[in-house]
């Protein structure tokens, strides 16, 4: 059934293989990366990449088996999409990168808070629903940025006492170092 295939299913197993090499070789060399946004950017990139690219080589592996019949990689297949949809459909990866947008948008313009606001609380709510208090932190210190340069004091504080708050029970030392040093610069 698939032997018409089997050049596709090598030449896409070898790219995925290379793609995975590749992606070693950028965390190897972004060992040392300057800043926490550089470093958050990556780790919510590199993630998604590695399964994307392993499970590439590893569909492209099951479908050059060569099998007496196709009952034993239609198995497999199904198990590898079953969890493709498990994994894809992870929140957790979707509230780091809409927390992530905002925080770009946050820093990049001014005039788009909004939409940085929009997707910060969009990211909060992911992290509060899912227990992913580390998210939740992050975004609470974000908003309390945000909430600060337009001029709602109140309601900075108060994202700023539940980040730190996190930060403190979480022993997230560094982050909250972060977010000390922002508040003495300010």
């Amino acid at each position: 059934m698939l032997n018409g295939w089997s050049s596709f299913f090598a030449m896409t197993g070898s790219a995925g293989a290379t793609l995975v090499g590749l992606l070693f070789v950028v965390v190897t060399l972004g060992h040392g990366l300057p800043t926490s946004r550089t470093l958050d950017i990556a780790r919510a990139s590199m993630t998604p990449a590695l399964y994307s690219f392993s499970g590439v080589l590893l569909q492209s592996m099951v479908a050059l088996v060569p099998w007496q019949s196709n009952w034993p990689s239609g198995v497999i297949f199904v198990v590898m999409g079953i969890g493709g949809v498990i994994f894809f459909n992870h929140w957790t990866y979707e509230g780091w990168a809409l927390r992530l947008l905002g925080a770009t948008a946050l820093d990049a313009d001014p005039r788009q808070l909004a939409m940085a606001e929009d997707h910060l609380r969009q990211a909060l709510a992911r992290g509060e629903k899912l227990g992913m208090r580390p998210l939740a932190a992050r975004c609470h210190a974000d908003l309390a940025r945000l909430c600060s340069r337009s001029g709602r004091g109140t309601e900075a504080s108060q994202h700023l006492r539940t980040a730190t708050m996190n930060y403190r029970e979480m022993g997230m030392a560094y982050w909250l170092g972060q977010l000390e040093a922002e508040l003495i610069a300010a």
